[in-house]
């Protein structure tokens, strides 16, 4: 019986795979990304809405998956790179 091998990380096996197949592969990518993005743009539609509407421009929500949080910018000071190792 022969095994079957994922492609996933095996990149020569990628590579070797039929010109139309890795088109077709890459054109489903894409159209899953877009379809992600729509949606996720259409669940964030409300919440930006609540905030316009009821908190002031300088308000954020960061949402978790059991959690959203409304955070305001009192004072932030930006760039600070001192102690970046590069």
């Amino acid at each position: 019986m022969s095994s079957i091998k994922c492609i996933t990380f095996d990149r020569e096996a990628q590579e070797a795979l039929p010109e139309h197949i890795k088109a077709k592969m890459k054109a489903d990518r894409e159209k899953a990304r877009t379809e992600a993005d729509q949606e996720l743009r259409e669940a964030a539609l409300p919440l930006i809405k609540f905030l316009n509407e009821k908190h002031h421009p300088h308000a954020i929500a960061i949402v978790s998956v059991d959690s959203v949080e409304i955070m305001e910018g009192v004072c932030i000071v930006n760039n600070i790179n001192d102690f970046i190792n590069d």
